[in-house]
């Protein structure tokens, strides 16, 4: 079954309720179909982000001047999705390596973007709104990473973030063999490196990135300087991901090759994404 919502209706959703769409699609073994860009993506943030009247002209100013700055970064960084879900085992050594350096380079030039404009949004505006800011982003770049993915070969392995089948992690390494296209030969030196990767994301994010809830919170219950605070501590989350997968993918082309490297580094983006958008609606 494909889902597929068009932006005039999407602007009577907020973003929560298209993110518990998008959930429910993935656990219907569905395709969650959103695209985000100009107008219709400001109408979008304006469901999300409440301001006063003395606030609301000088930031959709800014907004827009973001939305001005993030564009070609975001053709960018979604083109480097695409290269990277799509790498197979006929991809070449050279090429599944420069994709997947692409891909990680592009989400550090997106989180300096973030950086960049919620500090200012916080100065020119407070802590709530630029907490309101950054959540609003981070949703958006869930969803549209997560439709990259499933628009390709990744699609056909669907997976219930808190399936009972998935927590085992035989089986768990039975569905990464199938999906990596795992020879015999590379089993033991793959789950090796695998093993201590997986050990280390859940002492960073929590068993299936349980921690990203706590950032869904609802800005308005905090103080600005509270709000400002937790938003910080989004983006350093973020980051300390980022350089996670890319140590892994590092030590991955080492002891396997880039091949699949690459393709290890594709599945725990999308494997990444899903459960971060299980946590995330699940919080709220």
């Amino acid at each position: 079954m494909l889902i597929g919502i068009s932006f005039q209706k999407m602007k009577t959703f907020s973003l929560i309720g298209l993110l518990n769409i998008s959930i429910l699609s993935f656990g219907q073994s569905a395709t969650f179909v959103v695209a985000v860009s100009g107008e219709d993506r400001i109408a979008l943030a304006k469901t999300n982000i409440h301001l006063t009247e003395w606030h609301e002209k000088s930031f959709w100013s800014q907004y827009d001047n973001y939305l001005n700055k993030s564009q070609e970064l975001s053709q960018l960084m979604y083109s480097a999705i695409a290269g990277m879900a799509i790498i197979d085992k006929s991809t070449g050594d050279q090429e599944a390596f420069d994709n997947g350096r692409k891909m990680i380079d592009q989400r550090y030039a997106q989180l300096a973007l973030w950086q960049k404009y919620y500090a200012e949004i916080g100065v020119a505006h407070n802590g709530v709104i630029a907490l309101q800011f950054i959540q609003t982003e981070v949703l958006l770049d869930l969803l549209q990473s997560s439709r990259t993915y499933e628009q390709a070969p990744l699609e056909k392995f669907h997976f219930y973030v808190n399936d009972s089948s998935m927590s085992s992690s035989t089986e768990k390494n039975k569905t990464l063999s199938v999906a990596l296209s795992l020879s015999k030969t590379e089993r033991d030196p793959f789950f090796k490196v695998y093993s201590r990767y997986e050990h280390e994301c859940d002492d960073l994010l929590g068993n299936d990135y349980g921690l990203i809830g706590t950032y869904a919170v609802v800005p308005t219950d905090f103080t600005p300087g509270q709000a400002k605070l937790l938003g910080y501590n989004l983006l350093e989350v973020m980051r300390r991901e980022i350089k996670l997968k890319e140590k892994y993918f590092t030590e991955m082309n080492t002891a396997v090759g880039s091949s699949l490297a690459a393709r290890f580094l594709a599945w725990e983006d999308y494997y990444s994404l899903v459960s971060k958008m299980d946590a995330w609606a699940h919080a709220r």
